[in-house]
Order: C-alpha cells, then structure tokens, then sequence
C-alpha cells in the first residue's frame, strides 16, 4: 500500500486502479510518499473510492494494455489467455480473489483508517481541496469491455459499492 502526502499535509491512500499512477505522479513531484505509520498519525486521511465495476473493468484494460506492450506477465499475473476475453478475465478473477488490481478497495487500504472519502469519479472537484497542483489524468483506459459481471463475484464488491453510492 502507498501513501502520499498533500501539499496541504493531507495523506492519500494510493490505490491500483483508482487514479494509482496519477496520485504517484503529482505527489512525488514533491518527494511526499509516506509510510503507513505517518499515514495513520495525519490528521487528515483520504481516501478516493472508485465504482467498484469501473475498477474492474479498468483491471481488465490495464492487463490487455500490458500484454499488448510487453509478453512477459509479472509473477502472480493473469497470462495472457487470461485476458483474452471479458469471460476469461472473469474467470481469473473468480478464481484469484486477492489481486490487488480488483479486491476490494476498502480491504486495499489496510490498516489505514480515512476520515475523508471521496468518490474517485469527482476528482475533478475535490482535489483542490488537498492540494494545489492539477491532478493529472494519466493511464485513462477507454475500451471498457462490456460484459456482465457474474453475481458471485460482483457480489464480493456490494458493501464497497453501498460506500460509493453513499458519498
């Protein structure tokens, strides 16, 4: 898990698939990733929560635009066969729950407790609230797949799901 800090001194909890590498960028420009122990003594913790089902479907784009690029998957990765379609990433999933591309968020962050969420899909507007640089908008995948979710599985996201719609 990483953490950054905030030009304003606020910690964020960087997570895959929820603005990952763009919250590595803007905060380290200014050499602020902390450790978890800071992390949990800022008086300001956040946490931006994406729509479960969008970070999902963003795992799958990430892992087709990984293959796409290189052929050597990274120990503990899908194959190759494993993205191939929607269907087969489903199936991967299903059976490798504890990727940390697609558990759970709230279960992502640990040990950190936040006492600020915000949904990930309104950066835009909250961001400047934590710091004064531009958040900026990098990795955006845009082939979405379309396919269903199956009900085992989208179920495993329901209570992170009653989060982000409550925010």
């Amino acid at each position: 898990m990483h953490f950054g800090k905030t030009n304003s001194g606020a910690v964020v909890a960087m997570v895959q698939k929820v603005g990952f590498q763009s919250f590595r960028h803007v905060l380290r420009m200014s050499g602020r990733e902390v450790s978890l122990e800071e992390a949990q003594a800022a008086p300001v913790r956040v946490q931006f929560i994406r729509e479960p089902m969008a970070r999902l479907r963003s795992a799958y784009c990430f892992y087709k635009t990984i293959y796409a690029r290189r052929s050597m998957p990274q120990p503990g990765s899908p194959q190759p066969a494993d993205v191939e379609t929607w269907e087969a990433f489903m199936e991967y999933v299903r059976a490798n729950p504890d990727n940390v591309h697609w558990r759970p968020q709230t279960v992502v962050v640990e040990a950190f407790i936040p006492n600020r969420l915000h949904k990930f899909e309104d950066i835009g507007t909250t961001w400047g609230q934590y710091d004064s640089r531009p958040f900026p908008h990098l990795n955006d995948s845009e082939d979405y797949p379309t396919g269903d979710v199956p009900d085992d599985i989208s179920m495993r996201y329901e209570p992170e799901r009653a989060i982000w719609r409550g925010l």
